[in-house]
């Protein structure tokens, strides 16, 4: 990181942290650069030190020069902390992991990107997908691996805003087949956007939604631009429509009244305006992964039936149980990244009310360990796309957790459990999950959780569900066929 250090001493005479949490203490590490001095908004750490360093309130910004600081933004709550700072002044702002990664890529001109074949299609979210776990990132690593068996180039493009001197501006992020070449500007992209093949657009949050105007111009009408519908990112920043991060919105059915007083109102304004134009132009192709999600994004934007596709992630084959078994003591596992949104905070309630009446499990990451539950790592990148089915099936799981507090657009966590031949508990909040337990009878949906409690207590009841689950499907595999048509479209 030796070009970083040159770069901040030649153009700052200071440097300030904003942050002393968690992030600060990774990201600073990682960084190994000089700070002056750190700012927090907790009254209780100011006039105290840090690593040696000194916290200061933000009133100490009173006293510099803006033309001459960087404010390292050590927090997750990046854009309110730079709404306060511009209350300052102008300063320059970036957040530490943005300095940190933007100054380990290298500056791609319109030379390097004329190298990259035409034979290419280019996938946008908002990050480095081939990071990341989450079922968005899952998708587009699974697309990058068809596209590649295909001989296609998979450019993947995500883009920032930075405020810093000599890159003021947006600059794009250029990822091919999954690695992380370097960063360019909209003007550099221009010839690979004359000489690709197809775009797909998976999620926007966070990102400049005007930026994709002119890369629309520039491909309109002459390659297919399919958007893809993984969340209701096109609605609101609040991606899952979560009320004030408490209970799921539908807003769409009461036009929207508690945008208002939800915190996440403002910035849906913008973006679902946006979306709206954006939907009703007929060069935009729009997928689902699910009815129930194809149900909303038309009720929220009034979009015709037949504007939007329904395309399943992947395809499977129903099959009978010869034998359907159950364990002395039922097995029940929470499946899925911890989120009190997907549940986690009704699995922690069932645990505390249920221990030592049932085992329970946690499959996949978590980074809070409960007493009395089993936790198994899963990694689909290490173990492949069945990793979560064979683990459940490895530790002989009776039933799958999946109490989502949203319409979850899809759920690989149903499919995998579903492969795995567990019997799913859920909600009738649940989206995909909640309709494809209703369609394939391999569950049960509940209103609230005193229903969920009163069947648990009944085990003699909880027994007789499981065994009547006659269901799995097998050949889970991903949907190949349809993804290659909308390109060939």
């Amino acid at each position: 990181m030796e070009n970083l250090k040159k770069y901040l001493k030649e153009n700052y005479k200071k440097i300030i942290g904003w942050g002393t949490s968690g992030y600060y203490q990774e990201t600073s590490k990682k960084l190994n650069i000089e700070i002056d001095y750190l700012i927090d908004s907790d009254p209780a750490k100011v006039n105290t030190k840090l690593d040696g360093k000194q916290i200061m309130s933000s009133d100490s910004l009173l006293n510099e020069k803006a033309s001459e600081v960087l404010i390292i933004v050590f927090s997750s709550f990046y854009k309110e902390i730079c709404e306060t700072i511009e209350a300052y002044d102008n300063f320059y702002t970036i957040s530490g992991e943005e300095l940190l990664r933007f100054f380990s890529l290298q500056k791609l001109g319109e030379d390097e990107i004329n190298q990259i074949s035409d034979n290419s299609v280019i996938t946008i979210s908002r990050n480095n997908f081939a990071l990341y776990l989450g079922g968005t990132s899952k998708f587009i690593r699974e697309q990058m691996e068809l596209l590649n068996k295909k001989n296609y180039t998979h450019v993947h493009l995500f883009w920032r805003k930075y405020n810093i001197k000599q890159f003021r501006g947006t600059y794009f992020t250029i990822v091919i087949n999954g690695i992380e070449l370097g960063y360019s500007t909209i003007a550099d992209i221009n010839s690979l956007l004359k000489k690709v093949k197809a775009i797909f657009i998976h999620n926007l949050i966070g990102m400049q939604l005007e930026i994709l105007l002119p890369i629309f111009e520039s491909v309109k009408k002459r390659i297919p631009v399919i958007y893809y519908l993984h969340d209701f990112s096109s609605i609101c920043s609040n991606i899952k429509l979560i009320y004030n991060d408490d209970e799921f919105c539908a807003g769409f059915d009461d036009n929207w009244g508690k945008c208002s007083t939800c915190k996440s109102g403002k910035l849906k304004k913008d973006i679902y305006e946006f979306h709206q134009k954006l939907f009703h132009d007929e060069f935009i192709q729009l997928i689902a992964p699910s009815n129930s999600t194809k149900e909303i994004i038309q009720r929220s934007f009034n979009l015709p039936a037949g504007k939007i596709k329904v395309i399943s992630h992947q395809n499977y084959s129903i099959e009978s149980k010869l034998v359907t078994k159950i364990n002395p003591s039922i097995k029940i596992a929470y499946v899925g990244y911890k989120n009190k949104h997907k549940g986690w905070d009704t699995f922690k309630k069932l645990v505390q009310e249920f221990q030592g009446d049932y085992e329970f499990y946690c499959f996949g990451f978590s980074d809070e360990i409960l007493e009395g539950v089993q936790h198994i790592d899963v990694s689909f990148i290490e173990d492949g796309e069945l990793a979560m089915t064979n683990k459940l099936k490895e530790y002989n799981i009776d039933i799958s957790f999946l109490w989502s507090v949203w319409p979850e657009t899809y759920s690989y966590t149903y499919y995998e459990s579903y492969a795995a031949g567990t019997y799913v508990i859920t909600n009738n909040l649940s989206g995909n999950i909640h309709d494809q337990v209703m369609i394939n009878g391999n569950g049960i949906s509940f209103e609230n959780y005193e229903q969920l409690k009163m069947i648990l207590m009944d085990k003699i009841k909880i027994k007789e569900l499981i065994l009547n689950n006659k269901s799995f499907i097998s050949g889970l595999r991903r949907n190949e066929e349809d993804i290659l048509q909308l390109i060939h479209n």
